[in-house]
């Protein structure tokens, strides 16, 4: 998982916030010994990712930045512990 999360942060073609890496870390579904299905997971991930950048999530963000409803001093990130 600890590895899963680091691929996601250092992927700069992707982008991601820190919320949308929560997200996607959300869909990874890991097994008891914390490893993940690579194949499984990169679909679910494609179309997570693909539905993030569409013109109307990006336009709804947008709308609530701009009345105020989404405000970045009202975003608490979690802190992880590395390891």
């Amino acid at each position: 998982m600890t590895q899963l999360g680091k691929i996601l942060r250092e992927a700069k073609q992707l982008v991601l916030t820190p919320v949308q890496i929560a997200i996607l870390m959300g869909y990874s579904k890991p097994d008891a010994d914390a490893k993940v299905d690579f194949a499984t997971f990169s679909k679910v991930c494609k179309q997570q990712i693909s539905s993030m950048f569409k013109i109307d999530a990006m336009r709804r963000k947008a709308q609530l930045v701009n009345v105020g409803q989404f405000r970045t001093a009202d975003v608490k990130m979690p802190v992880y512990k590395d390891g």
